[in-house]
């Protein structure tokens, strides 16, 4: 019967360290996609001003993400704004095999995160038992 509840444990923590692994490649992606892309992209924002709200929207939801506050909810955001950004590539006529991967890689990685939750290595378990005690420490 020990065995039974150290495999659960063991399967929840492996689980808990998953979900984490993939909380942080998420931001970390949308991170490194922000830095690189510069240099090539710096003048999209001129012409296409309303997609800086987008792009300020997936970092506040990537940072809620890695964070693993309101884990459900950001990423859900997450994965509509990805799924968009995919769409509106494949309809510039841009190569399919560019840009609209990229963007269905962040729609798939959003959407398990949604669907999954933050696991137990996040700052929401935290929250709420700091919300049922009412004090901070």
């Amino acid at each position: 019967m020990r065995k039974g509840r150290e495999h659960d444990e063991q399967s929840e923590i492996l689980i808990s360290a998953g979900l984490l692994l993939l909380r942080l490649s998420g931001g970390g992606g949308l991170a490194l996609i922000l830095i690189l892309n510069q240099p090539e992209g710096h003048n999209l924002f001129l012409t296409f001003s309303w997609r800086i709200w987008l792009l300020l929207c997936v970092s506040v939801c990537a940072f809620f993400v890695v964070c693993g506050i309101l884990a459900r909810l950001a990423a859900a955001i997450s994965t509509a704004i990805w799924a968009f950004a995919a769409l509106s590539e494949l309809l510039a006529g841009n190569p399919w095999f560019v840009l609209p991967v990229r963007d269905c890689e962040f729609v798939f990685l959003f959407a398990t995160l949604a669907l999954a939750g933050p696991g137990e290595f996040s700052f929401e378990p935290w929250l709420k038992s700091v919300a049922t005690r009412g004090r901070p420490w």
